[in-house]
């Protein structure tokens, strides 16, 4: 495997000056974009999870859930949305595949849940809470499908039981694959969606955007921030670091992997020169 070197400053500016944009897919540029463009995230998760009008007014609640400690841990998501008082998403970009990943979304919600609930709620309230998950996946969904959606069930029948807990994991690489030599129009807007994260021009974020995704306003605004974000200093020093953080990560998992693959054949050769030896003996 080739492990990838460091990036510079002056790399990244020369791309920007090519025409290539900073990757959404990052945390920093994915929470920087949709904090500064409420309306556009608000459209997203209400094209992705069809809210209905009178969930609204909605506000975004921060750039992350508050903070909750387990074994010595912190959480903190990427962007919480209140749609109301019985009423959040939260919105994460996931770059690293966890074995419980759906564990983990259901505690987290169940968390954002029990901050919300006051002291001596009724339980027949309990109807009107929704809570969601919107989850962009750096790597395949579970079922292998670009979007899938996961609500609490009766396990024989598959008859949904709950819809307090709600989760849609958009597969981004699958998204992005799909919005080629095809009419866009025609594709969910989940899909869209997810595949305008992986997109590194603008011009192949507002061909997939269309006419029909956001109004000539929001669709302007959305671009122009980008473009602003790929012109700050500061934001491509913290894009920087996060990217060689992870990539020093990666270079220690193949270095970890060749030294093992390295042992093993070491080993091979050692039994079979012992095999050899017992062999002429005999």
């Amino acid at each position: 495997m080739k492990r990838r070197k460091t990036i510079t400053k002056e790399e990244i500016k020369e791309r920007i000056k090519n025409g290539e944009i900073l990757p959404l897919t990052s945390d920093t540029i994915f929470k920087s974009i949709f904090i500064r463009n409420e309306k556009v995230l608000i459209k997203m998760v209400s094209d992705i999870f069809d809210i209905k009008e009178e969930e609204k007014p909605i506000t975004v609640a921060g750039f992350e859930t508050v903070a909750s400690k387990y074994d010595g841990k912190t959480y903190r998501g990427d962007i919480l949305i209140r749609l109301s008082d019985y009423s959040y998403v939260l919105v994460e970009m996931n770059n690293e595949k966890e074995d419980n990943v759906i564990d983990r979304n259901m505690v987290n919600l169940i968390r954002i849940h029990s901050q919300v609930l006051e002291r001596g709620d009724k339980d027949y309230i309990l109807k009107d809470f929704r809570l969601r998950g919107l989850n962009f996946n750096n790597f395949k969904n579970i079922s292998g499908k670009p979007v899938e959606r996961y609500a609490i069930c009766e396990l024989e029948s598959g008859r949904i039981a709950s819809l307090i807990y709600t989760f849609c994991n958009i597969c981004l690489d699958k998204c992005s694959k799909l919005v080629y030599n095809v009419d866009i129009r025609k594709l969910p807007k989940a899909v869209r969606w997810g595949a305008i994260m992986t997109k590194n021009r603008i011009e192949e974020i507002s061909d997939i955007l269309g006419e029909d995704m956001l109004s000539m306003e929001e669709k302007e605004k959305l671009l122009d921030t980008i473009k602003e974000i790929n012109g700050d200093d500061r934001l491509l020093d913290d894009w920087i670091t996060e990217a060689n953080a992870k990539m020093k990560l990666n270079n220690q998992i193949i270095h970890a992997k060749e030294e093992g693959i390295k042992e093993g054949i070491e080993k091979g050769i050692e039994k079979g020169i012992e095999k050899d030896k017992q062999e002429i003996i005999i």
